[in-house]
């Protein structure tokens, strides 16, 4: 857990000892003795670390330690160190989306660092802090949207447990179940307790009159109070580059999406609960039987993928790997799960009712017998997928290890090789300097040599004429 969960998680940071120490300096010698105290959780950098004065957080979570940088906290990647993979793939999301493909194109030539961030000038697609976080500004330097560190106040739903609820007033799940009866994970008391932000009601639009043209009518979330305000500042970022009618459908169409996972999960969830009440499944471990665990992957896998898909405009994420694997596949097998079991269930209540015939042993008929083995086999079967399915999970989640280890290394290789060429490119040009400093010089030398060459022709004139005069 501690190397897995609670490096993105977090962890409460917990004082149980307090010691007396002695630290040398290497350089000096000298020893300092102070009082350290010892914690259970640390290290962490965790987002939602708990720390021993009750705060939430570490800003080390994105902005790393002894840089401080601003331009790695807005990159998309630090975001992708913990929002990846098969049960929440939000960077995966991002880089098949449109502002994904504008970032790998031309996220190069940003400029990471001004502040304020001008949208159009120093960026020309967001990013994920440019959405949840940043302050943005137009070319000339207005704010037209004001940054926040609290990552609700731009979002609406929580996408990533059984049903989409609004977001809750205080992020920290375990204190909102303790010590206010709400769970975040089940939607239980949230809305009754008032733990959830509130604001929000489900219409149904009129339908269209007879010939006439109109957005299709459809179940439409209204929103009011704390949420409309909440939609209203994301719809501030998005309007930054779209219009207002390209926002407001977009949004239509995505609470639409809310709609209809919470109807799809719904079902699923009341289907496991008669499985529970006939005695299908034993509830005292919630994830060890069939209809259990394809519940899990609808919720925590196919269910999120769906969602965020919708949010993050990925059609492949919320169609393909969300929509079709939760219902065709997941509640597809829980419903013909359930249904074979309740057939079987039945066949063996006849059986309770067939004449003895020796002793108190019933007469089984032989086609009932028959397909009760047919029921059991089926029912032996869709659990021996279960090990497969979670194989191949494990099988993708091995192919986007290793591709993104091969654009690292890809990415190392062309780091080496720019390297490589900016280091001729500098031999190049001291080699030149040094041709032009030589050429230089011998034009230098080239003027004094003229002029002695020119002398020596003289005096080997004077020489031959004083040859020639001796002879005669």
């Amino acid at each position: 857990m501690y190397h897995a969960c609670f490096q993105c998680h977090g962890t409460p940071v917990v004082p149980y000892k307090k010691e007396t120490t002695t630290v040398e300096n290497l350089v000096t010698g000298t020893k300092l003795v102070f009082e350290r105290v010892e914690y259970w959780g640390w290290p962490n950098n965790g987002a939602g670390r708990v720390d021993p004065d009750g705060s939430i957080g570490t800003c080390t979570a994105c902005h790393t330690r002894h840089t401080f940088s601003i331009k790695q906290a807005r990159e998309p990647w630090t975001c992708g160190q913990c929002h990846l993979g098969i049960d929440h793939p939000h960077i995966e999301i991002y880089e098949q989306s449109k502002h994904g493909n504008i970032w790998e194109a031309y996220g190069s030539e940003w400029n990471w660092t001004a502040l304020p961030w001008k949208v159009g000038v120093h960026f020309n697609a967001p990013t994920c802090a440019t959405c949840h976080m940043s302050t943005l500004a137009d070319k000339d330097g207005k704010i037209l949207v004001e940054g926040s560190h609290d990552l609700r106040k731009r979002l609406v739903w929580d996408q990533m447990h059984f049903f989409s609820y609004p977001k809750p007033k205080w992020p920290d799940h375990t204190q909102n179940a303790i010590m206010l009866g709400a769970s975040q994970l089940t939607g239980k008391g949230l809305l009754e307790k008032k733990v959830a932000v509130e604001g929000y009601r489900i219409v149904l639009e009129e339908l269209p009159k007879e010939g006439e043209l109109s957005f299709p009518k459809v179940l439409r979330i209204e929103y009011y109070g704390e949420l409309a305000e909440r939609r209203n500042e994301m719809k501030k970022v998005c309007n930054l580059c779209h219009s207002r009618q390209w926002v407001d459908n977009y949004f239509l169409t995505f609470d639409q999406n809310m709609i209809d996972y919470n109807i799809t999960a719904q079902y699923a969830y009341q289907l496991l609960q008669k499985a529970y009440e006939q005695g299908i499944h034993d509830p005292t471990n919630k994830l060890d039987e069939y209809m259990e665990i394809m519940w899990y992957y609808i919720w925590h896998h196919d269910g999120r993928r769906w969602r965020n898909g919708a949010a993050m405009m990925s059609p492949e994420y919320a169609f393909w790997l969300g929509i079709v694997d939760t219902v065709m596949d997941k509640l597809g097998r829980m419903t013909n799960y359930y249904e074979t079991a309740v057939e079987l269930l039945e066949l063996k209540k006849k059986l309770e009712f067939a004449p003895p015939t020796t002793g108190t042993q019933p007469m089984i008929p032989p086609e009932i017998e028959t397909k009760i083995k047919e029921l059991e086999q089926r029912l032996a079967s869709l659990e021996s997928e279960v090990p497969v399915m979670k194989s191949a999970i494990d099988n993708i989640e091995r192919i986007v290890s290793d591709t993104k280890q091969k654009v690292e290394e890809a990415s190392t290789g062309i780091s080496n090789l720019e390297k490589r060429s900016s280091e001729l490119e500098s031999s190049l040009n001291t080699l030149e300097s040094k041709v032009a400093e030589l050429s230089t010089k011998l034009e230098a030398i080239a003027k004094p040599t003229a002029i002695v060459l020119a002398i020596i022709a003289i005096v080997i004139s004077v020489i031959i004429g004083i040859i020639s005069l001796r002879r005669k």
